[in-house]
């Protein structure tokens, strides 16, 4: 008989509730702390997200051990 095999997936994209959450935030709190101060993601006509690099990037740089996070988007130069 063959084994079941639990993968566990972590999203790189996460809502904002889920990045909130991940932040140990508020949903208004990151709204107001983080948001303002990262770039989101769209990933339709309504839905966006914030990517868990960034998200990582701005709590670094708020524990002193990174640059300041910036709304530039790496990606523009290839439009």
């Amino acid at each position: 008989m063959g084994r079941d095999v639990v993968v566990t997936i972590t999203p790189r994209a996460l809502s904002e509730k889920d990045a909130a959450r991940y932040l140990s935030l508020s949903v208004s709190g990151f709204r107001s702390l983080v948001a303002t101060a990262i770039r989101s993601i769209k990933l339709g006509q309504r839905r966006k997200a914030y990517l868990r690099e960034d998200l990582d990037r701005w709590l670094d740089h708020q524990a002193g051990i990174a640059p300041t996070p910036t709304l530039a988007n790496p990606w523009d130069k290839f439009k």
